[in-house]
This record gives structure tokens, sequence and C-alpha cells, in this order.
């Protein structure tokens, strides 16, 4: 198997994990931690929105790669 290969799906799983933690932060996070409102909705969209910046820019790499090997 290629290196870059087992580094891309890497990348992909933590995306997946920024993304799901962030929706678990803003969603399901108990009520016994006692953060503030404001911080957790903060915290939360930043995770969130971390984890679609990377599988964004994991998806425009991965397509200008691939059409730089068309070529």
């Amino acid at each position: 198997m290629d290196p870059n290969k087992i580094f891309v799906y890497f990348s992909y799983a933590m995306a997946g994990i920024f993304t799901v933690l962030g929706l678990y932060v803003l969603f399901l996070i108990p009520a016994e931690y006692n953060i503030p409102e404001k911080s957790r909705i903060m915290f939360g969209v930043v995770l969130l929105l971390y984890g679609l910046y990377r599988f964004v820019s994991l998806r425009i790499k991965q397509r200008h790669e691939d059409e730089e090997r068309q070529m």
C-alpha cells in the first residue's frame, strides 16, 4: 500500500473526528460539565468549521493531484 494513501485516509479520519466532536460539543455535551453556553457554542462551532475546512482542503488537494497525474 502506498504510504501517501495512509496519510490521506488518516486526514479524512481526522476531519471526520473534528466534525463529529464539534457536533457533540454543540448538541450532546452533558450538563454536569458546567460549561457556559456561549463558550460551548463557540468551541463547538470552531471544531465543526475546522473539520469541514480539513475535509474541503483535502478534497481540493486530491483533485489537484489527480489532474496532474492525468496530464
